[in-house]
């Protein structure tokens, strides 16, 4: 399965180099990412904490999370 390197909103990962250990999705609190059928990972953006741990948690360091977005506020 090589999609080479996966951008969504809050995290990158680098889907050609994750072992599917699934290693991240034992640490994340939130359950923001999950392993699918086919062994990818699914990301839950609106779970997401941005706490980082799945990111050091991952032997080879294939995922990156992005620090949140500041929100707009109506003036």
């Amino acid at each position: 399965m090589d999609q080479g390197i996966r951008q969504e909103q809050g995290w990158t990962i680098d889907d050609d180099k994750c072992l599917r250990c699934g290693a991240c999705v034992g640490v994340c609190p939130p359950l923001a990412l999950d392993l699918t059928e086919r062994g990818g990972i699914h990301f839950i953006e609106e779970k997401c904490t941005h706490c980082t741990l799945c990111e050091k948690v991952c032997p080879i360091g294939c995922i990156k999370v992005e620090p949140p977005k500041a929100k707009q506020h109506a003036h």
